[in-house]
């Protein structure tokens, strides 16, 4: 299990929260989410596919959540798609 600990983006809307979090469920390799004060702790199950590493690049941009700690996930991609 690897555990990736990031601030939790503002939402415009309730809808806007729940596409963030629907997003965060449909990675592949999702196990959990918990909220602890602004700040969001998401399970993953190991190892790690391309395929989440992308959708995770995704939503951080999307949401305009800080990408460092995601900075560790950079082998598992080509360097021009991190």
């Amino acid at each position: 299990m690897m555990e990736i600990v990031f601030e939790g983006p503002w939402f415009s809307s309730q809808e806007d929260e729940d596409n963030f979090f629907e997003k965060l469920y449909k990675l592949p390799q999702y196990s959990n989410v918990v909220g602890r004060r602004t700040q969001l702790y998401l399970e993953l199950k190991l190892p790690l596919e391309k395929e989440t590493v992308l959708g995770l690049l995704q939503v951080f941009h999307q949401w305009k959540i800080e990408t460092n700690t995601l900075v560790g996930l950079k082998s598992i991609l080509p360097d021009s798609e991190f």
